[in-house]
């Protein structure tokens, strides 16, 4: 055979590089296009990508202007998903051989995320027994999740290929997690597995749920570490599980990082796989078996980043099971390792919710003698303060639409403003373990009658600034207002009554303010009257939410809720019934009763009378 001169060498090397340069050209006119927001020159330049790449089977390359081409072509349809995939079904079955398992792969995720972003349309669907088409926007659920499995696995099945080609190559394709690295997930063989294991873990699967479904005990390898994980052969009858896809995924996974010079993919597939194990296992060992796995994990990756991520999954189930100390310990170590890490955040974050100051406070509506209590719920703080604010009511009232008792955050500036007839403050017993104690504390009840605002504070300062403000309406008040709805004849009534003794008050002024003429942001008074010797009144309000204040000597009060008389026009017709009392308990029929000389005759129940 003649050897190749060396003129042909030179100018074949001339060629290569022309076509280089050809291409990184043509690349840089797709980048300036997409820049200028011209997508239908930049699809013209990517089809010349395409055709060079091919004759050169530069197959990498090719992929990568081909699929970035069909996602153009889709977004200028209308930047829908459906549009990308139904564009590369069609052009999938022409290309060539060698690159089918890519576009395998792009296809299943994309399928996924279409799935993802349609999740509520599949949901609604029922499936029916007519044989499914092939438009996938017209699928059932069941078929959407069989099908985009198919593909998973469709892609899956060229894992030799898909693991040689670095997920870097298409990021310009595919919707990456965030915060997690190209090191965690290096080649496009992760990136699609990842995907798979969403996909398979994905709650809508139970709607494909076998009669014999796989189910992972606690006992089992799943918290094993990795050598004794990827031994486990589960035995099961539901080939097809979706808990059984994704454990022999994540057997690929670590099998094919087992020996990789970084570690980063590695421990990352296999503290995801713990993650999953603690999801999906049951028995009364799943929370011992994954604490100890999460231990095991972080001690032996103790030299890396990704340590700080198990200590906190640690310490998070830990504090789930009500022991705060130890997830406290735990927590405050891991946010010392690794500063800036995302595992070292979560712990102090953790860290902070555990030391964190927290109040809850209770008390009655009115205060009266006897004198009520203050009931404080609390976790880590030693004392507790308290204010007492007065508050003119009419004035609230005219301007609230809704409930003039409660307070919003955006009153708080004004009425800490206000003077305080009353400031004082209670020591808290100790609430050990970072856990919740709950103490009660008598109101004051040499108080003028009125409405106030009790705020509870964490500092004595009652500045906004690292403390926890509660503000709760409250009345300092001893009558009594009794509110009721008649049955649908539009009218409102009740009694104004002394507290102590349930006596009526007499003379007592009722009012009702509402909103009118559509003006929803203040109130007005609609109505007005005054109650009886037996502390009765009655009046008509119309159809408006109404708030009730009844006045007596200086003596105030309202209700607590809204009210609305309503008028029933379908009023029922007056009936009249007549209920026999009879010797007997049992007639037969035929029988006849007399009552005042006339006779009736007993049909066939014997509840009923002729």
């Amino acid at each position: 055979m003649k050897k190749p001169t060396t003129l042909f060498i030179f100018l074949c090397s001339i060629l290569t590089v022309l076509l280089a340069v050809s291409n990184e050209d043509l690349w840089k006119k797709v980048n300036d296009a997409n820049k200028k927001g011209l997508p239908k020159t930049a699809i013209k330049h990517l089809k010349e990508i395409e055709k060079v790449t091919l004759e050169k089977k530069a197959y990498g390359e090719h992929i990568k202007a081909f699929t970035k081409r069909i996602a153009m072509e889709g977004t200028i349809q209308g930047n829908k998903p459906e549009e990308r995939i139904i564009r590369l079904q069609k052009e999938a079955a022409n290309v060539p051989i060698e690159v089918r398992p890519v576009i395998d792969a792009v296809l299943a995720s994309w399928y996924w995320h279409y799935f993802q972003r349609n999740r509520w349309r599949f949901m609604q669907r029922t499936q029916t027994g007519a044989p499914p088409g092939d438009d996938f926007q017209t699928w059932d659920l069941a078929r959407i999740l069989t099908e985009t499995g198919k593909q998973f696995d469709k892609a899956l099945s060229a894992a030799p290929q898909l693991k040689k080609i670095p997920v870097a190559r298409y990021d310009s394709l595919l919707t990456k997690p965030n915060n997690i690295p190209d090191s965690y997930r290096p080649t496009l063989f992760d990136f699609i597995a990842f995907d798979a294991v969403k996909f398979y873990q994905s709650g809508e699967q139970a709607a494909n749920k076998s009669q014999f479904a796989f189910e992972i005990s606690a006992n089992s390898p799943v918290f094993d570490d990795v050598d004794a994980f990827l031994q486990w052969k589960p035995k099961t009858e539901d080939d097809r599980s979706p808990l059984l896809r994704t454990i022999q995924i994540y057997q690929d996974l670590l099998l094919f990082h087992r020996n990789d010079e970084s570690p980063d993919a590695l421990a990352d597939a296999d503290l995801h796989r713990l993650k999953f194990a603690n999801s999906h296992a049951f028995g009364e060992e799943k929370n011992s078996r994954y604490k100890a796995a999460l231990e095991r994990f972080y001690k032996k990756w103790a030299d890396h980043k990704i340590s700080t991520r198990a200590i906190i999954q640690h310490a998070q189930v830990l504090f789930d099971e009500g022991d705060r100390v130890a997830a406290h310990k735990l927590a405050l170590r891991g946010s010392k390792l690794f500063p800036g890490s995302i595992g070292s955040v979560h712990c102090h974050n953790l860290v902070v919710r555990i030391e964190a100051k927290e109040t809850s406070v209770h008390t009655e509506r009115i205060w009266n003698d006897p004198a009520p209590t203050i009931q404080v719920r609390y976790r880590n703080l030693d004392e507790v303060h308290f204010r007492l604010i007065p508050y003119d009511f009419e004035k609230r009232i005219r301007a609230q639409n809704w409930s003039p008792e409660n307070f919003d955050s955006n009153e708080r500036k004004a009425i800490l403003g206000k003077k305080p007839v009353l400031e004082w403050s209670e020591k808290l017993p100790e609430a050990r373990n970072f856990q919740s104690r709950e103490e009660s504390f008598p109101a004051p009840l040499d108080l003028k009658p009125g409405f106030y605002a009790l705020v509870t504070s964490h500092r004595k300062d009652f500045k906004d600034t690292e403390n926890r403000l509660h503000l709760t309406g409250i009345w300092v008040s001893d009558i009594v207002l009794v509110t009721r709805n008649r049955q649908g004849d539009g009218i409102l009534e009740g009694f104004v009554l002394e507290a102590k003794s349930g006596e009526p008050i007499k003379g007592a002024n009722v009012s009702a303010w509402g909103t009118v003429n559509n003006n929803r942001k203040n109130r007005v008074k609609v109505e007005e009257t005054s109650t009886d010797e037996n502390g009765f009144w009655r009046m008509k309000t119309g159809n408006s939410n109404v708030i009730f204040v009844a006045w007596h000597k200086g003596r105030l009060i309202s209700t607590a809720n809204n009210y609305r008389a309503y008028t029933n026009r379908n009023v029922p017709r007056p009936s009249e019934r007549t209920t026999f009392f009879t010797d007997r308990s049992l007639y037969r029929p035929g029988q006849t009763i007399q009552f005042k000389g006339i006779a009736y005759r007993v049909d066939q129940h014997n509840d009923n009378y002729n």
